[in-house]
């Protein structure tokens, strides 16, 4: 299943109130990634909310220190189905002069078990409130998305403004907060990055006075649920003939390949074979994977039937005109 952008949310808090983040309506196993930060004059702590982790890669809350300080973490969840709608409190961070801000954007088709390719990257600066995400080293399967997301301490108010950077505004998501000292956030999506992918940086307006900004920024990389792959391997596969054919069907098939998805049920398969042999040769095989591809093609499958064929057969098969690749398996 590819990616996709399902919503975002959007909430912000002065001192010693707790920011509720109310989340958008969502599905069981949706990846959620909650922003939290802070804009203060002093490196606070973000409590994790429960039931969420800390993103890969973004080992400790991120701090940036200039006269307008900025603290800034990343958490995730794959979501239930109670989690839809709910509200996810961030604790009240900071001293009395601080801005409190979280968004949440929620994805679906991400890989459940590694909903990231890679570890994010990290970054932080001062003197501007120009945020610039780290470039990003991913594993290169086809179908990954990259998320950025920033924050920036200031004294402009609440008609601060990011400007994102190419390739990352469709439903781009941001918030501004104002206090003594105020916060800017802001979180975007690329369905298609390069590999290194350096998103560039963000331009921030309505700051106050940007030598006295400190910003944090972190790169994420989303791997998808499962690939389209143009051609795979079949590691191994197992299936049962109820009698020798000259024509039959085989009720099921499960497969392997070497990228995502790491297995799949084909819904059908039929073969031919020209005798009724204890060995024999097929000159094709058509098959379905229902989410993964349509319809592919095996330029041919060789296989051993037992003399007497009720139970399992062992085979082996190559995938291409040439042999290149074989999988074997004697049951």
């Amino acid at each position: 299943m590819a990616i996709s952008f399902i919503n975002s949310a959007v909430a912000s808090s002065s001192p010693n109130t707790a920011t509720a983040l109310v989340l958008p309506t969502l599905s069981a196993n949706d990846l959620i990634i909650i922003l939290a930060a802070v804009g203060d004059t002093a490196n606070n702590g973000i409590s994790t909310p429960t039931g969420y982790s800390r993103v890969p890669g973004v080992s400790a809350t991120l701090y940036s220190n200039d006269v307008n300080d900025t603290n800034l973490d990343l958490y995730y969840k794959i979501a239930v189905a109670g989690d839809s709608g709910a509200t996810v409190t961030l604790a009240a961070t900071g001293g009395t002069n601080a801005s409190n801000v979280g968004i949440a954007m929620v994805f679906r088709g991400v890989d459940t078990t590694t909903p990231f390719d890679v570890n994010a990257t990290t970054a932080t600066g001062i003197n501007t409130s120009n945020a610039d995400p780290p470039s990003v080293d991913h594993l290169n399967p086809a179908g990954v998305w990259t998320v950025i997301a920033a924050s920036t301490g200031h004294t402009g108010g609440a008609t601060a403004t990011f400007t994102f950077p190419t390739n990352y505004t469709t439903n781009a998501a941001q918030r501004a907060h104002n206090d003594t000292i105020d916060l800017l956030c802001g979180m975007g999506y690329r369905t298609s990055p390069n590999d290194p992918e350096d998103p560039g940086a963000f331009t921030a307006a309505n700051i106050g006075t940007a030598t006295d900004n400190a910003w944090a920024a972190v790169t994420m990389v989303l791997r998808p649920s499962s690939l389209t792959p143009t051609r795979g391997r079949v590691s191994w596969a197992e299936f049962e003939v109820p009698f020798v054919p000259t024509r039959g069907r085989v009720s099921w098939i499960e497969l392997e390949v070497p990228t995502t998805p790491t297995r799949g049920r084909v819904s059908w398969i039929e073969l031919e074979v020209p005798t009724v042999p204890t060995r024999g040769r097929a000159s094709w095989i058509e098959f379905e994977v229902p989410g993964v591809a349509t319809r592919g093609r095996v330029s041919w499958i060789e296989f051993e039937v037992p003399d007497v064929a009720t139970g399992r057969a062992g085979w082996k098969f190559y995938i291409g005109r040439r042999p290149r690749y074989k999988s074997e398996i004697l049951r």
